[in-house]
């Protein structure tokens, strides 16, 4: 965690609109937030560095309400995630920041970090839940900038198995431009979980993209492998809550 401090404080000197993060956005832009979140099916939170805590704009998960409630510290945050998952936190920040860095201040808010931890429930039980961070700019209250939290439980997943992907994902684009070994998509496997988003099934994606049935199937046992899901179903939900489909 002290290497995220270290990089956290190097970006801020980098990029002073995000120093000041005590603010609370205006109600305008709360609201449409919370819309989004609640269409969404996420909770929603700001980061605030300056206070050191997570304030939750929105709740839309009833199992982990002792956590998503009101503001809690960065520290009882991250005591909610799995131990043996923490490195795997402090990695994506580390990818983040590493990437951002060569951002102008401008571009910083075209691009979220999407991966997964395990979170402790009511019940003591960790589940798997979807983290996206992004930033955002309300330039009503004097262009400060604000770290958004968006969370979202995987659910319906029939494997517990963590996620190792870590993206970093152009909002504008749905591109993927950094991602974990490993957790890579190629284009036809994107092609072929988009096609599978719209309603196509095995006959009619091997008919679009003139390709057997056998590699439609192995394109979909690799990216299941890749999401740590088992069902291509919950393989193309997964896919398009992070934004690439």
């Amino acid at each position: 965690m002290n290497r995220i401090e270290e990089m956290y404080m190097d970006f801020i000197g980098n990029h002073p609109i995000f120093a000041d993060t005590e603010f609370v956005i205006s109600n305008a832009q709360a609201l449409q937030l919370k819309q989004v979140a609640r269409v969404d099916g996420r909770t929603l939170a700001l980061c605030n560095a300056g206070r050191n805590d997570y304030h939750f704009l929105h709740t839309n998960c009833p199992e982990f309400s002792h956590l998503f409630s009101g503001t809690v510290t960065v520290e009882e945050f991250v005591k909610s995630i799995w131990p043996a998952d923490i490195d795997h936190f402090v990695s994506a920040w580390c990818k983040a920041f590493r990437f951002i860095g060569d951002l102008s201040t401008e571009e910083l808010i075209d691009y979220a970090l999407v991966f997964e931890c395990r979170l402790r429930n009511i019940h003591g039980v960790y589940k798997r839940v979807m983290f996206k961070y992004l930033l955002v700019e309300d330039h009503s209250e004097g262009d400060h900038g604000q770290v958004l939290l968006m969370l979202k439980p995987v659910d319906g997943c029939s494997s517990r198995e963590l996620s190792k992907g870590i993206y970093i994902i152009n909002l504008q684009t749905g591109k993927v431009m950094k991602r974990a070994t490993g957790c890579t998509f190629s284009d036809r496997e994107l092609q072929i979980a988009a096609l599978s988003k719209e309603g196509y099934n095995k006959a009619a994606i091997a008919e679009e993209l003139f390709i057997s049935h056998d590699t439609i199937d192995n394109h979909r046992r690799n990216i299941n492998q890749k999401l740590s899901v088992r069902e291509i179903s919950f393989a193309v939900m997964y896919l398009h809550d992070m934004g690439v489909i």
